[in-house]
């Protein structure tokens, strides 16, 4: 699982980022290590709001089922926090990003290396910061209404 924060208070400057990769099979275990991680990480850089990627319908039920079960520790994290949580669709974040909804993983990968200029970031990681970028792009609008 990805993380990572950005600044968008004026300017989009990157923060701290990173992954979460628990250890096991024991389902209960590796969730228990995200929420733990997870935390850490919130109380150490103090972000202020968790953007999430909305959920999709997989072919492989296990595979959803397991995501959901994730996805239900990351959100009783963030609350357990008092953060609060937006989502955006996997398009939306795209089209944020590249000005295309359906780019590939390549391409957002390259464009968050272009925008901050770092190289051979892992997928995840890339994820979760144009999660961020998405939200950091939303906000003068969402501050509007």
């Amino acid at each position: 699982m990805g993380w990572g924060m950005v600044d968008y208070l004026g300017t989009e400057r990157l923060g701290p980022f990173g992954c979460i990769r628990p250890k096991g099979t024991d389902i209960a275990v590796r969730l228990g290590q995200i929420d733990g991680q997870l935390s850490d990480i919130i109380q150490q850089h103090q972000p202020k709001i968790m953007v999430l990627e909305t959920i999709f319908v997989n072919i492989n039920p296990q595979s959803a089922l397991t995501l959901g079960y994730s996805r239900g520790v990351v959100m009783a994290v963030a609350a357990r926090h008092g953060l609060g949580i937006v989502e955006y669709a996997p398009n939306t974040i795209k089209k944020s990003l590249t000005g295309y909804g359906h780019a590939t993983k390549e391409q957002m990968i390259a464009m968050i290396g272009r925008l901050f200029g770092i190289e051979n970031m892992p997928s995840d990681t890339a994820d979760a910061l144009a999660g961020a970028l998405c939200h950091a792009r939303h906000i003068p609008f969402l501050e509007r209404t």
